[in-house]
């Protein structure tokens, strides 16, 4: 009855770890709104042009250019083109090394690969760059899920519904490892609460079929 959906999961991630546009990056708005009505094409190949036509985005560890970086790798994750996501974030981690987005990226790719182990290890690089990315605790709990170990996967979610109460998302995911850990009562009322909301996805509505 309860499954982890992880590409459901990773709707709207791109604009957790992007920055306002800046001002070199005139195009940068224009790709953030494309990928946001789920225009991934256009996205895609947006934060494409980006990225290669800007040289200050050819130079390791400028800041201003992650954002497209990241914009492209999620919407090619959300495209289900696995391997150039993997590719770009695998980028991206050479260009900014310090920041825990690329790896959250990376985590959430590992996932999709049925890569638990992978994944895990990418969250926790990003989790000791930046404890606060809720993104990288939410990933982090299931991958926690996917090994069994519903308990702590649990707890991570709690500690990314701490940092970001408005993502549903963390809660759903909260009650889905409930369901899978056999407290289906409670997670049905969990699931049920957050389907009246109206933030609520199709993904979190689903979950309750």
């Amino acid at each position: 009855l309860f499954t982890l959906s992880f590409l459901g999961l990773l709707s709207g991630c791109a604009t957790d770890f992007v920055s306002p546009p800046h001002e070199d990056y005139p195009d940068l708005k224009a790709a953030h709104l494309a990928r946001a009505r789920g225009d991934l094409p256009v996205a895609i190949h947006d934060y494409r042009n980006i990225i290669k036509e800007n040289p200050c985005c050819q130079v390791r560890g400028n800041p201003a250019c992650e954002a497209a970086y990241m914009g492209l790798g999620f919407s090619l994750l959300d495209a289900n083109a696995v391997p150039e996501a993997k590719e770009t974030f695998d980028k991206a981690i050479t260009m900014f090394p310090n920041c825990a987005g690329p790896y959250t990226g990376l985590g959430m790719v590992f996932l999709v690969m049925d890569q638990p182990e992978n994944a895990l290890e990418a969250f926790r690089t990003a989790l000791s760059l930046d404890p606060r990315c809720a993104k990288a605790l939410n990933g982090y709990g299931i991958a926690q899920d996917m090994f069994g170990n519903h308990e702590a996967a649990q707890a991570n979610y709690r500690a990314a519904m701490e940092l970001d109460p408005l993502a549903i998302s963390f809660e759903s995911n909260l009650a889905l490892s409930m369901a899978l850990a056999g407290n289906e009562r409670e997670a049905i009322r969990i699931l049920e609460r957050l389907s009246r909301s109206p933030n609520a996805t199709a993904r979190v509505r689903q979950n309750l079929s």
